[in-house]
């Protein structure tokens, strides 16, 4: 049996969007869980919240040789590296601008999904934001006080340069923003994965209406 959804949406979906249904076209929740699952996978893959930190911070001074140049940038790499990926609100944008979002007359469906869209991915959307900026402020320093390669393909230190090596050591504000944005990656993993439990809720309720 077909399932069927307010009529208010089948409509004008159908007439903006061709024939998908409304959940398909506001929730698109194949979308975003993807995004987020792609988010949580990199955190974990490229971010390993112990070994990078504790290999740019904690396990060299000024005898450096034990660690592989490649096994180095990585963990460089991982650290100053942001991370992230905000979800496409397009279709519901273009929804709420035309007033389409709120003719919806069940009132507990329709604050679900603006609940959804205006709090929890807006909740998000800040951490990734919060990442971006103080990664962009760490830049700033790594490009005053340390010596870049270059080789015009990275942002990769030159680790022969013992400036770097001294820098690292004694560098509070730098060591400071790299444990700061092991934790901005902790909360960022920690939002995605309550926001797909939230996707997961509000797209039940809106197949039982």
């Amino acid at each position: 049996e077909q399932q069927s959804y307010p009529t208010i949406f089948t409509e004008t979906c159908t007439g903006y969007y061709g024939q998908k249904s409304y959940p398909e076209n506001i929730m698109k929740k194949d979308e975003y869980i993807n995004v987020l699952n792609q988010v949580i996978k990199q955190i974990n893959h490229s971010w390993d919240l112990n070994t990078a930190q504790k290999k740019i911070m904690g396990l060299f001074g000024k005898n450096i040789i034990p660690f592989d140049k490649i096994e180095l940038d990585k963990a460089w790499q991982a650290v100053t590296t942001p991370r992230g990926g905000k979800l496409n609100s397009s279709v519901y944008n273009a929804m709420e601008a035309s007033g389409i979002i709120y003719k919806i007359e069940d009132d507990s469906i329709r604050n679900e999904i603006l609940d959804l869209y205006q709090h929890r991915y807006e909740w998000y959307h800040h951490v990734i934001d919060y990442d971006l900026t103080h990664i962009q402020k760490m830049d700033d320093i790594i490009l005053k006080d340390f010596v870049l390669l270059t080789d015009n393909k990275s942002w990769n230190l030159d680790w022969s340069k013992d400036l770097n090596i001294d820098q690292m050591l004694s560098n509070h504000e730098l060591r400071n923003y790299i444990a700061a944005n092991r934790g901005t990656k902790n909360i960022m993993k920690n939002r995605a994965k309550r926001l797909i439990e939230r996707i997961e809720s509000v797209t039940q309720i809106i197949d039982k209406y």
